[in-house]
């Protein structure tokens, strides 16, 4: 079987994460409702309360934004992109950017063909009772610097994994415990 880029007839990859999508609008209709609560009952010591729930809801509104079309690979066009909140700082200076800290509410784009490396990370959690969180990541490193674009489920982190692996014809160690 032929695996070069020639022989990929679908041109346009998306991965979702629904369920990030769904609690991002289930806040967003909290703040909203929160803002209409207060604007309907507006005082002078509920407007720092107003305030933050104005904040609150215009943060989440481009934090839906970002995260709804997913991941997306183009191989036409040679870019993909992903919500933001992952993205490292390439310097010190980087880090005293406000758009640094707000970059959850931004989609970076970046070529395809600037990928070196692609690895998948689970962080594992446990609390006090005993119950374990795990968390699904996509470490993607190439000339733009470095990302970490965060997954619903493991489904997900191996079919971006498969899909970049296939695309960019890389072999990827992947080690099941």
């Amino acid at each position: 079987m032929d695996t070069s880029k020639n022989s990929v007839i679908k041109r346009n990859y998306t991965v979702k994460n629904p369920k990030t999508v769904l609690l991002f609008i289930i806040i967003e209709c909290l703040f909203i409702y929160g803002v209409y609560y207060f604007v309907k009952n507006v005082s002078s010591e509920n407007l720092p309360i107003l305030i933050f729930l104005i904040v609150g809801a215009i943060y989440f509104f481009f934090t839906v934004k970002a995260e709804i079309p997913g991941v997306v690979i183009d191989v036409e066009n040679d870019k993909f992109s992903f919500p933001g909140g992952g993205v490292a700082a390439k310097s010190f200076l980087e880090y005293l950017s406000p758009l640094f800290w707000i970059q959850h509410m931004r989609r970076f784009e970046y070529p395809l063909s600037s990928v070196l490396s692609v690895a998948p990370e689970v962080s594992v959690n446990v609390n006090k009772k005993g119950d374990v969180s795990r968390y699904y990541s996509l470490r993607v490193a190439g000339t733009f610097g470095s990302a970490k674009i965060r997954l619903d489920d493991e489904r997900k982190l191996q079919e971006l994994l498969s899909l970049f692996s296939t695309i960019l014809e890389m072999g990827v160690p992947v080690v099941k415990r």
